[in-house]
């Protein structure tokens, strides 16, 4: 049941976040959900993709704009999908190198100076093992900028 995790790694990031100033905002999802997943490796998962928003915003300083880290989860399907459980982590950060993009899920790839290039990767092949993904994109500037990284995993039953 996804929301008890979620409840657990929460304040922590919020911690985080509120010690650098950042302000952080959760819109969850309030139906109970259950998905086939290890509790203990989606929580990492959930940790490394809001470690990479927090640093993103710890690394850009804009004195006019408010550092802004968002979590949400939704519930959705596709034409030929299983229903599936979403979580975003948006960022109002400097956003993805558009190179790194393409290479979001490659082991190995990193502009961190203290990074390996494997927490994503790692995600990624974490996700796949339930049946679920990772994707990255950019936001434009007119929707505040950064970076949005989303996970997807099919509801259990």
């Amino acid at each position: 049941e996804v929301s008890g995790l979620l409840q657990e790694v929460l304040p922590i990031v919020r911690a985080d976040a509120e010690r650098h100033g950042i302000l952080f905002e959760v819109a969850l999802e309030k139906e109970a959900v259950t998905i086939l997943a290890d509790k203990i490796l989606l929580e990492r998962v959930v940790l490394n993709l809001v470690t990479n928003a927090l640093d993103s915003l710890k690394s850009v300083h804009r004195p006019s704009t408010t550092s802004t880290l968002r979590i949400t989860s939704s519930l959705g399907s596709g034409a030929h999908q299983r229903p599936f459980w979403a979580l975003q982590v948006v960022d109002n950060g400097a956003g993805i190198p558009e190179d790194m993009l393409r290479l979001i899920a490659e082991p190995l790839q990193t502009r961190k100076i203290n990074g390996i290039g494997m927490g994503l990767a790692l995600a990624n092949l974490i996700l796949r093992q339930w049946q679920g993904y990772l994707t990255a994109r950019n936001l434009p500037i007119e929707e505040g900028g950064g970076a949005c990284v989303e996970i997807r995993v099919p509801i259990a039953g």
